[in-house]
């Protein structure tokens, strides 16, 4: 029964003893679904599957993981946390480009956990602010990796120039949580933004830069 599956997957991922084995039987229900087994044995994977390496067990289970990211929303996800969990920033790295929307949403986020290589950190740049990702969506987890990635001068790229509101928004966000007062003339110049989500983040992150909106300060940021 599917319900015993899922109680199998779960109380797999409990036990979390590391095992090639266990996590190959695990891979077999990713495949099989259906969608609600899929997602607790991609999850069961990230806990007992020893890390990605070189070895064809190990490659084998990470492309079930990689290839789930296609699977219902629910699965890419978890399919996705299991490869941070294993350390396959290749696959996520792939999902970024992927053709499923929440493919590409799962991996972005996943990618939050994991240390970015500079290959990964230079297609998040030219994915966030290159024309090849319409979806907004996608785009502002783009930017939570840039700022990850410490990339100011993308941000602030975005932050000034980008159609969506989203991505302005969360662009804002990011420059105020680096904690560089250098940053302050980008956040002062989008207190004119016209949406007002994109000008309270900007106050956040001003008042974060420890900025004052009604003193010299900010009269200062913003002349810059």
């Amino acid at each position: 029964l599917d319900s015993e599956r899922l109680a199998a997957a779960d109380g797999l991922a409990l036990i979390g003893v590391r095992s090639g084995a266990v996590a190959a039987a695990l891979a077999a229900a990713v495949r099989r679904g259906p969608s609600d087994v899929s997602a607790a044995a991609a999850r069961a994977i990230g806990v007992v599957a020893p890390p990605v390496d070189g070895e064809p067990e190990s490659h084998a289970i990470a492309q079930t993981l990689e290839d789930a990211l296609a699977f219902e929303p629910v699965v890419a996800v978890a399919a996705a946390q299991a490869l941070a969990a294993l350390g396959d920033e290749a696959s996520l790295r792939r999902g970024l480009t992927h053709e499923q929307v929440s493919a590409r949403i799962a991996s972005a986020a996943a990618l939050a956990s994991v240390t970015l290589s500079p290959e990964t950190a230079a297609c998040v740049a030219e994915r966030v602010t290159g024309e090849t990702e319409p979806v907004e969506q996608v785009r502002a987890a783009l930017v939570r990796l840039a700022a990850q990635a410490g990339d100011a001068a993308v941000l602030t790229q975005l932050l000034e120039g980008d159609s969506s509101s989203l991505v302005r928004t969360a662009a804002a966000d990011a420059i105020g949580s680096f904690g560089d007062s250098a940053l302050a003339p980008a956040l002062a110049a989008a207190l004119g933004d016209s949406e007002e989500r994109v000008r309270e983040a900007a106050q956040s992150g001003l008042l974060r830069l420890n900025v004052s909106l009604d003193g010299p300060a900010l009269f200062l940021a913003s002349a810059v």
